[in-house]
C-alpha cells in the first residue's frame, strides 16, 4: 500500500447530462484514506461501532448516522453536518458511502447543498489525516452499460422502489413536463441509482431523511417512506427514523414524518394483495395470483422472487400447484426435479433454458412442459417482471430436487 501521507485528497465532481447535471464523486483520495479491505481499518470501524453509546432502537449507528448526514445537509446545517460525518465515519462508514449519499442528494435539496456537504465531508477527512484518524475509502461504482435504454432502467427501478410491475413509454414530445419525466426516469433513476455502491435501501434512507428535513415536500417524503419500506425496512425501524429525526433534527419535523408514516402505513395496508392507487401515465401490469411469501434462499434463487402455495400437496391428490413471482433480473438456478413440471405464464416477459440448449423467450399465455431430471432454469427476462403458476405432476412424498449453480450475471444480462 502507497504511503496515503503525502497523498492529496481530490474532490472531482465531473458535470454530465444536458439539464440536470450530474455530479459524480469519483474520488475522495486523501492521507489517511485506504482502500476497502484492510484488515486495520476493518478492526477499527468495528472496534468504533462497539464503542457507540448504546441506543435503544432498530436501526443501525451506521444507518442512523445516514439520516442525520443527509438531513444536515439537505437542511444546510453545516455545524451539524460536521459533527454527523465524524460520527458517521468512526460508525463505519466509508467516505465513499458518505460522498455518495450526497451526490443523491442534489436530485431532492438541489446542488448548492450537495457540493457544500462534499466540501465539509473533504474539510473534514483533512481534520481526521491531521489527527492520524484513518478513514476507509470504500467502494467506487462501476459506469452503466454503453448503450443501455437508460428511460426502461428507470422505469425498472422505480418499479423495483414501488413493489410493483408497471410500464411507461417515453413521450414523444418535449414539452417541460416530459422533460422532467425523462430526467426522472434517465437520470435520477437511471443514473443515479444504477450506481452500484450504494443499495437501494440506504438510497432510500438518506432521501427519507432529506425530505424530512425540508418543508413542503410530504407528498415525495410520502412515496419514498413507502419506497423505503419496500426495499426492507420496517414498520419498526421507520418508527425509530422519526425518533431520530426528533431528536437530532427538531421535535416539529419529527411530528410532522410521523404524520406522514401514519398515512404511509394506511396506503400500505389498503393495498395489501392488490395494485397501488392508478396514476396517470402509469400502465400496472396485473398480478393474477398472490405473491407469497418472500424468497430468501440464494441456493435456490437469485434476485427478489416471492412463493405462494396455490394447491397444497396433501390436498393435491399427487398434482400440487405454486404461483412464483419474479422481480427484474430474478431468477432460479439451474436445477433439476424427480418429476415432471408445467409452467404456465401468467405476468410479464422471461426465459426457460435447458441445459445444453439456447433459452426460450417467455410472456404471458406460454407454456413450459419440463421433463423429469432435466437441468434447467427459468425466470424473469432482463429489467422484467415475471410471474407463472409451476404444476408438479405425479409428485411422490420422496421426490428430490437437486440445486446447482446460479445463471452467470454476464450471461443473463446479455440475453434479450
Amino acid at each position: 500500500m502507497n504511503d496515503t501521507k503525502n497523498q492529496i485528497m481530490i474532490l472531482r465532481l465531473p458535470l454530465i447530462a444536458a439539464a440536470l447535471f450530474l455530479f459524480v464523486l469519483s474520488n475522495v483520495v486523501g492521507a489517511g484514506t485506504i482502500e476497502e479491505g484492510d484488515a486495520s481499518v476493518t478492526a477499527e470501524a468495528v472496534k468504533a461501532v462497539e464503542t457507540v453509546e448504546a441506543v435503544e432502537t432498530t436501526l443501525t449507528p451506521r444507518q442512523q448516522s445516514v439520516i442525520t448526514i443527509s438531513a444536515f445537509t439537505a437542511n444546510g446545517d453545516g455545524e451539524n453536518l460536521k459533527k454527523a460525518i465524524n460520527d458517521g465515519l468512526d460508525n463505519g462508514l466509508t467516505v465513499n458511502e458518505i460522498g455518495e449519499v450526497m451526490l443523491q442528494l442534489y436530485a431532492y435539496a438541489g446542488f448548492p447543498r450537495s457540493l457544500n456537504g462534499t466540501s465539509m465531508l473533504a474539510a473534514v477527512l483533512e481534520e481526521r489525516q491531521a489527527e492520524g484518524k484513518i478513514s476507509p475509502q470504500g467502494m467506487e461504482p462501476d459506469f452503466l452499460d454503453e448503450g443501455i435504454d437508460k428511460y426502461s432502467l428507470g422505469v425498472t427501478n422505480l418499479g423495483r422502489l414501488m413493489g410493483f410491475p408497471y410500464k411507461q413509454e417515453k413521450a414523444e414530445t418535449n414539452g417541460y413536463n416530459d422533460a422532467m419525466d425523462a430526467f426522472l426516469k434517465e437520470h435520477l433513476f437511471a443514473d443515479i441509482f444504477g450506481r452500484n455502491n450504494l443499495p437501494f435501501d440506504i438510497r432510500e434512507l438518506a432521501t427519507v431523511s432529506a425530505l424530512a428535513s425540508l418543508e413542503g415536500t410530504n407528498s415525495q417524503m410520502l412515496f419514498h417512506m413507502s419506497a423505503a419500506m419496500t426495499v426492507g425496512f420496517t414498520e419498526e425501524q421507520m418508527r425509530d427514523f422519526v425518533e431520530v429525526i426528533k431528536a437530532e433534527i427538531g421535535e416539529e419535523m419529527g411530528q410532522n414524518a410521523s404524520a406522514v408514516l401514519t398515512q404511509v402505513l394506511e396506503r400500505r395496508a389498503g393495498m395489501a394483495g392488490g395494485a397501488p392507487p392508478a396514476q396517470e401515465g402509469y400502465s400496472y401490469i396485473p398480478e393474477v395470483f398472490p405473491r407469497g411469501q418472500k424468497s430468501d434462499n440464494p441456493q435456490i434463487f437469485t434476485g427478489d422472487s416471492w412463493v405462494a402455495p396455490l394447491v397444497p400437496f396433501d390436498d393435491a391428490g399427487g398434482v400440487p400447484a405454486v404461483n412464483v413471482t419474479f422481480a427484474p433480473d430474478a431468477r432460479t438456478t439451474w436445477h433439476a426435479h424427480s418429476y415432471q413440471q408445467v409452467l404456465f405464464i401468467t405476468m410479464g416477459q422471461g426465459f426457460y433454458q435447458e441445459k445444453g440448449e439456447e433459452p426460450r423467450k417467455l410472456k404471458a399465455g406460454d407454456t413450459v412442459i419440463i421433463p423429469a431430471g432435466v437441468e434447467h432454469w427459468h425466470g424473469s427476462a432482463p429489467g422484467e417482471w415475471f410471474a407463472h403458476i409451476a404444476l408438479l405432476v405425479r409428485v411422490e412424498s420422496d421426490a428430490e430436487d437437486l440445486w446447482l449453480d446460479p445463471v452467470d450475471d454476464e450471461y443473463f444480462s446479455g440475453l434479450n
